[in-house]
């Protein structure tokens, strides 16, 4: 479906054929008429049609003035349709032989938004009265750098050349402005400004804090090198013992196993378990050390559902 735009005139061709035959045949008396979106009123202002169009049998031509005056409107569908008419002594009226929008495409819809669309852009072009104008507001190339803020006066190409000397120029920024925290309404110049009044000084012996000189005589490889256990701290000491605990050997526990046992005699309870000798009976299973004295036992059950130890018990 074709869109066209309002106050414009178009055209348009069909063909009309014998229903007996599809053959190319005369359109007699013919009109057409235009239906808006779903309005019963048809409209005939503007619209033409030329029949058998450069003597050719068959073959109709349409023009269609699409102007307010003649009632068409933007936004709305149109159906051209043959109100009046026979083929070959048959009534044709109701064909529907064309069909189109007014100011419905996305270009359209687009360029009738004067927000931010391509309407708004319009508005900014009609307001420059020649490309002289639009070169003016552009600027030429050797144009001085602008100064300060934007103004109403300088062109695009001041501001551009502004721009490059603050950035790699030698005359940089004209007069740097005071520090400030970044907010609202600061400038990038302003917050660089207080970013180097922090950094400044934070150098050389300065990194190090008011006790380099004792920091650099303690931290070196000699020194970390002479380093005993008088002089670690007491938390070490207590991290060193549990180690060797860990790698020292370990006596078997005696007796039932408590259900706060340290964790390394839990370990060990479950190595005996692993290691040394069980015995089972039907009502019995018990535990043995290494020298083959039974330390611990559960009594068992089974009553053919479900088979059962108890905790671990004393022999």
């Amino acid at each position: 479906m074709r869109d066209v735009t309002l106050e414009t005139t178009f055209y348009t061709k069909f063909t009309s054929r014998a229903f007996a035959t599809g053959i190319p045949t005369a359109l007699v008396s013919g009109v057409i008429s235009a239906y808006e979106d779903a309005n019963v009123t048809q409209i005939t202002a503007g619209i033409t049609l030329t029949a058998s169009f450069d003597s050719v049998v068959g073959l109709n031509h349409v023009e269609v003035v699409a102007t307010a005056a003649n009632g068409f409107e933007n936004g709305k569908t149109y159906s051209l349709v043959i109100t009046t008419g026979t083929v070959d002594g048959v009534s044709v009226v109701g064909e529907v032989v064309e069909q189109f929008t007014i100011g419905q495409s996305a270009a359209a819809v687009d360029l009738a938004n004067g927000t931010d669309g391509l309407g708004a852009l319009k508005a900014i072009v009609d307001t420059l009265a020649t490309a002289a104008d639009l070169l003016d507001k552009l600027g030429a190339v050797d144009e001085a750098a602008a100064a300060g803020d934007p103004s109403a006066t300088e062109s695009v190409m001041q501001y551009v050349k502004q721009l490059v000397n603050i950035l790699i120029g030698t005359d940089g920024i004209a007069a740097f402005p005071a520090e400030a925290a970044p907010a609202n309404a600061v400038s990038l110049a302003e917050v660089i400004r207080a970013i180097h009044a922090d950094v400044t000084g934070l150098n050389g012996s300065a990194m190090r804090g008011t006790d380099s000189a004792a920091l650099a005589a303690v931290c070196t490889e000699g020194r970390l090198a002479e380093l005993d256990a008088a002089n670690l701290p007491t938390d070490i000491d207590a991290i060193k013992a549990i180690t060797d605990l860990l790698t020292a050997a370990h006596a078997e526990p005696t007796g039932v196993p408590a259900v706060n046992e340290t964790p390394l005699d839990k370990l060990a309870y479950l190595f005996m378990a692993l290691r040394n000798q069980i015995t089972v009976t039907s009502t019995k299973k018990t535990f043995y050390d290494d020298g083959g004295a039974a330390e611990w036992e559960k009594d068992l059950s089974d009553d053919a559902t479900t088979y059962t130890e108890t905790e671990a018990n004393a022999i």
